[in-house]
């Protein structure tokens, strides 16, 4: 049990440490797009939703989760996962009846809210559409929207 606090406080000083670089560093930024992160500098958009601007400290967090390779492996990873899982499916069973289709449709609002929550966790560090390296000025955001809001649309009820 000790070894997972351990684990957790490492994680945790890791974003302290990045802070407190950033805070050092936040003097040599010359623009509102540029922030600190990971030891190297990464541009977004202005504001993020007209709102958020770089010294924004939920904004900041953000554009550190997101430009995290362990991020990047996470969702990467997962996307695999669902694929593999999409392949396995049985679709000559309609009404989903067989037990791996079961499997598979129980884990699917798993995978759509992950990958909400990326979305979200991109378009409010990125920005949505407005600027340079918006969300959606990303052609494999694109895709990621695309599915996002396909999964989301499929998940309401049919009228």
């Amino acid at each position: 049990m000790d070894g997972d606090f351990d684990k957790d406080e490492e994680e945790l000083t890791g974003w302290r440490r990045d802070m407190a670089e950033y805070e050092d560093k936040i003097h040599l930024i010359k623009d509102d797009c540029t922030f600190f992160v990971h030891g190297k500098q990464v541009r977004f958009a202005k504001r993020s939703l007209g709102m958020l601007d770089n010294k924004n400290r939920i904004r900041i967090f953000l554009v550190w989760l997101i430009t995290s390779k362990w991020f990047e492996n996470m969702i990467i990873s997962l996307i695999l996962i669902n694929s593999l899982f999409l392949g396995i499916k049985d679709y000559t069973d309609k009404e989903n009846l067989t037990p791996i289709n079961i499997f598979v449709e129980s884990l699917e609002p798993f995978f759509m809210f992950i990958f909400l929550g990326e979305s979200v966790a991109k378009i409010l560090a990125m920005g949505f559409i407005l600027g340079n390296k918006s969300y959606l000025r990303d052609a494999w955001n694109w895709l990621d929207f695309t599915v996002v809001v396909t999964s989301l649309l499929n998940e309401l009820p049919s009228m």
